[in-house]
């Protein structure tokens, strides 16, 4: 019975080796046939447009490009960002300075309005003091020397030596070699010398060396003025002799003026020349304010305006990296491909013949096999 079931086994195996292979795969079905040509055109067609080329992409961008990129834009913003706080300094310097300018003005206002009571109030009593003076040289020189006590202008008194053949003439010629218009302060004609030359029987006056003093006011004509005059005196050959002079002590040598009236406007004037002077003062010291105010506001425009534009510029610039960041090459390295899957392993028997065997080795094993299977059949 053992001996049935393995020459069984062996016949099965033997079956299995010597039966035939199963037939090849069909052959892929040919393509469809191409569909018919459309007929020729007409003799003359129109000419069709060229087409235009495609639009050339972007260039790549290197991994180094885009960093250089990127850390330039980075540099911008820094810059920006130093721009724009120097431009908050600057700005906020200016607006206080406009803010001090503002209030010396304000002050500077303040204190000519106060000089302006106080000089009115000092004019009204020099009106009053000039009313009880009558003759017209001594009330034109009492006010030239009250409006200088009261402006707290300077007075300069010029006595020279002048010949001329009356009293208004040495005034006339002194004027006319000083340069300035006779109206301009008060001019008298003291210590007269007179010098005759006898002609025939009659003796005749020719010429007369007149005393004159000047009295000039800074109120009334500005000093640098008062020195040119002088300097045109001394050039013309004119020696004068200069002194600067007290207003309210001049103006206690006229006569007809008195203690009281005189007392009150010394008091009155020196507060008023106080109080232009430092209103004066004032409105300069607003005026230089506002302009460094204004230069600082020039400033703080200008800087907010370069870190408005290196603002732009580091926008520009990041906006470029990053699409270049986008457009990196692609890396150079090679993905190997994956190792084959081995063949799967043979469930077969080990005698079972391979179809990628050689052909020699499968006869020889199909012929020892055929014997042995006869063998067992017999």
């Amino acid at each position: 019975m053992a001996q049935y079931s393995w020459s069984k086994s062996i016949s099965r195996m033997c079956w299995y080796i010597f039966q035939p292979s199963p037939p090849p795969s069909p052959p892929p079905p040919s393509p469809p046939s191409p569909p018919p040509l459309p007929p020729p055109p007409s003799p003359h067609p129109p000419p069709s447009p060229l087409p235009s080329p495609p639009p050339s992409p972007p260039p790549r961008r290197s991994a180094s490009a885009v960093k250089k990129l990127k850390d330039a834009a980075n540099a911008k913003n820094e810059e920006a960002d130093m721009k724009q706080q120097e431009a908050a300094e600057k700005r906020a310097a200016a607006d206080q300075k406009q803010k001090d300018a503002i209030a010396k003005r304000a002050a500077a206002d303040t204190k000519q309005q106060d000089a302006d009571m106080k000089q009115a109030k000092a004019q009204k009593t020099r009106d009053a003091m000039m009313g009880s003076i009558t003759d017209v040289k001594t009330k034109k020189k009492a006010q030239l020397l009250a409006d200088a006590a009261i402006t707290g202008g300077n007075v300069t008194k010029v006595k020279a030596t002048i010949t001329a053949t009356n009293e208004q003439a040495a005034c006339a010629n002194a004027y006319l070699n000083m340069g300035i218009k006779v109206v301009v302060g008060v001019c008298e004609v003291k210590n007269v010398n007179v010098s005759s030359v006898a002609l025939g029987r009659r003796h005749l006056l020719v010429d007369t060396a007149y005393r004159v003093e000047i009295l000039l006011s800074s109120a009334e004509v500005d000093q640098s003025s008062i020195d040119a005059a002088l300097t045109s005196l001394s050039v013309a050959g004119i020696t004068a002799e200069t002194t600067k002079e007290d207003a309210l002590v001049l103006l206690s040598t006229i006569p007809g003026i008195g203690n009281a009236i005189l007392t009150t406007l010394r008091s009155e004037a020196t507060a008023a020349a106080a109080a232009i002077g430092s209103a004066v003062a004032a409105k300069a010291d607003a005026a230089a304010t506002e302009s460094a105010a204004a230069k600082l506001e020039i400033n703080a425009a200008a800087a907010e305006k370069a870190a408005v534009d290196l603002a732009v510029e580091a926008t520009i610039l990041g906006n470029e990296a990053a699409a270049a960041a986008a457009m990196l090459e692609p890396t150079s390295s090679v993905i190997s491909p994956p190792p084959p899957l081995p063949p799967p392993e043979s469930l077969l028997p080990v005698f079972k013949l391979s179809s990628q065997s050689g052909t020699a080795t499968r006869s020889s094993l199909a012929l020892q096999w055929m014997v042995l299977c006869l063998f067992l059949w017999l």
